[in-house]
């Protein structure tokens, strides 16, 4: 028969034990995994031809030792310090695939992220929408920044995280229409300091750049059609001649028409008092409104500039009496992506037509797949930010799907 044991020594015993466990256990409970999360792509992305996989690491209580990357099964990469993120070509076949993050840290802890990409119900037609953005980005003073990475830019469309395809700082060669306003109130010093001015614009352009001159006053002119002999170019700007009112919608209608099959980056720098008003000035000088020329631009995919030329704009307001001049010379330029100046005096129209000219030469290009296929013709909104909060980044607000 086992002899009982003494109160006392049962009561130490259970206390060492509890200790021993404590000093067991306590490095163990308090010990974190690492956390991860799969960036790109998303459920919402469209997988097809090159594609970046990023993922974001927030290691734990030990270092992490590597992050392996794997697509359908497949190991693509293994990576041993950030930034964990690799290239990987989907090739053509539209098809969804099984994207895995695995990090593992130096105790051979191991934490497993997943994400399928969008799935394609079998037998559905799917045109996949190939999304090309022009964007300039500026800091807190106006000053172009240059030198920034496809990593910096991020690109929301409805709301969704886009995955970037194509990245490029040089945006390549520019088809640019010159739209000079010749209605009767541009006469005399106006006309000759735009003819000056844009000139000067015209001499700025790369020798690839392909441009044309547009003129507009109660009718549209094509002054000169597309071509890059700036000595041809420039010949077209010294036989503008003033007359008539203004059709300032029109000439914006009718000029992005004349860019909508155009390829590639494209621009209307208008020179305007921004007034569309008859010769009398009693009835609008357009047929078009002002939102049919905007519409018009945005389908066109045209970055649309403006210089409103006037000692009032600010005060004045169009025909409806709706908007001032200034504002809707502004709100059209900023929906499209460009920018929209205001020169109360001829002389200091050369220097704006210079910074438009810097604006257009140092655009980055970024392109994307649309995770949104369906073509019911809907407006699309488009947000293009970067990291840095401090810099400002202009390009187009959206884009009207396909329809039909």
């Amino acid at each position: 028969m086992r002899k009982p044991i003494d109160p006392t020594l049962r009561r130490a015993l259970l206390f060492l034990c509890a200790c021993i466990a404590g000093a067991t256990l306590s490095p163990l409970a308090a010990s974190s995994p690492p956390r991860l999360k799969i960036l790109s792509p998303t459920a919402e992305t469209v997988v097809l031809g090159e594609t970046w996989i990023e993922i974001a690491v927030q290691p734990g209580d030990r270092p992490v030792q590597r992050v392996e990357i794997r697509v359908d099964g497949e190991l693509i990469a293994a990576l041993v310090q950030p930034p964990y993120r690799v290239r990987w070509d989907a090739g053509s076949r539209l098809r969804s695939h099984r994207f895995q993050a695995i990090v593992i840290d130096a105790d051979g802890t191991r934490v497993v992220a997943e994400v399928n990409s969008r799935r394609i119900p079998a037998g559905d037609v799917v045109d996949v929408i190939l999304i090309t953005l022009y964007a300039t980005v500026v800091d807190a003073r106006g000053k172009l920044v240059e030198g920034l990475k496809k990593e910096d830019f991020r690109i929301q469309e409805d709301g969704i995280q886009q995955e970037i395809q194509e990245f490029s700082p040089e945006a390549g060669n520019l088809h640019v229409a010159l739209l000079v306003d010749t209605s009767r109130s541009m006469r005399g010093e106006r006309i000759r300091a735009a003819r000056k001015a844009a000139n000067a614009f015209l001499e700025a352009m790369s020798p690839t750049d392909e441009g044309m001159i547009l003129s507009f006053n109660e009718d549209f002119q094509v002054v000169r059609n597309w071509t890059r002999s700036r000595d041809s170019l420039s010949k077209g700007l010294h036989v503008l001649e003033t007359r008539g009112g203004t059709a300032l919608y029109d000439a914006l209608f009718s000029a992005a028409n004349l860019l909508r099959d155009v390829q590639g980056r494209k621009g209307i720098v208008l020179l305007s008092d921004g007034r569309d008003e008859s010769y009398d000035g009693m009835s609008p000088g357009s047929l078009h409104t002002f939102e049919e020329a905007l519409e018009q631009i945005q389908r066109a995919e045209v970055t649309l500039y403006t210089i409103g030329l006037g000692l009032h704009l600010d005060q004045d307001r169009d025909f409806s009496g709706r908007w001032t001049l200034a504002d809707l010379l502004r709100k059209a330029a900023l929906r499209t992506g460009g920018r929209s100046y205001i020169s109360a005096r001829t002389g200091q129209l050369k220097k704006v037509y210079q910074q438009v000219s810097r604006d257009l030469r140092h655009q980055y290009k970024l392109s994307y797949y649309s995770s949104q296929t369906q073509r019911d013709g809907a407006w699309r909104k488009i947000r293009l930010e970067v990291g840095n909060s401090a810099l400002r980044v202009r390009t187009r607000s959206g884009y009207f799907a396909p329809a039909g």
